[in-house]
């Protein structure tokens, strides 16, 4: 359900300034703290889109700690570590 909404946050922001979309995006982790998708997805985006790579790892470690199973958000955040380098 975090997830939904995460992702329908993305599709009117987008429309909108970058301002507009990374406070959408930081409202989505701050209503979900304990759901790792919501991390996930935000760090992804965070790095993909905005190229902050220190708040994308910093969102993706903070996704692992609450699953450390996930595959998407340790490939991620291997990335936002290889462009910290």
């Amino acid at each position: 359900m975090i997830l939904l909404r995460l992702l329908l946050l993305l599709v009117p922001c987008s429309l909108g300034s970058d301002e507009e979309m990374l406070s959408g995006l930081r409202e989505a982790v701050a209503s979900a703290p304990l759901d790792p998708s919501t991390w996930r997805q935000f760090g992804l985006v965070v790095g993909d889109y905005f190229r902050d790579f220190e708040t994308s790892a910093s969102a993706l470690r903070r996704s692992l700690s609450l699953d450390p199973t996930d595959l998407g958000a340790r490939h991620g955040l291997e990335r936002a570590e290889e462009e910290l380098r």
